[in-house]
């Protein structure tokens, strides 16, 4: 009688539940869409001969965004030997510690983000000199 009772409780409740509960459609909810961005045509165009000392967002010009890349670079991997996080690693590289491994773990995606970021620096700075020429083709 006791496995009746208790089957009664629990099985027969929550069938009765699941019919209760229904999936939720779209109608259901209110949901207001995300503005659209506006269309290129609104935007203004930078003037002739700004393109490099055009603000972007957050202000600076494209030689600002350079000289940080190359500043993220150094801290980095410094390639003159100085204090950068490469260093740190190597330091912190040591038997019986928490970062045993460390050095061979990160090492090998530190020098791939340094070349990334050297390579967004080369392609800014030749944009740079062939707007300074007068060509967009860089």
């Amino acid at each position: 009688m006791k496995f009746d009772a208790l089957y009664n409780q629990i099985f027969i409740a929550e069938a009765d539940e699941d019919v209760q509960n229904k999936v939720a459609s779209p109608e259901d909810v209110e949901v207001e869409p995300l503005p659209l961005p506006p269309e290129p045509s609104e935007i203004p165009a930078p003037e002739e001969g700004t393109e490099t000392a055009a603000p972007v967002t957050g202000g600076g010009t494209i030689g600002d965004y350079i000289k940080k890349i190359t500043e993220f670079t150094t801290v980095l991997q410094d390639d003159n030997g100085g204090d950068c996080l490469n260093q740190l690693i190597k330091r912190l590289d040591r038997p019986s510690t928490p970062y045993t491994g460390i050095d061979g773990k990160i090492a090998a995606d530190l020098v791939r983000v340094v070349e990334g970021l050297k390579s967004i620096q080369t392609n800014l700075l030749n944009y740079t000199f062939a707007v300074k020429a007068g060509s967009t083709n860089a």
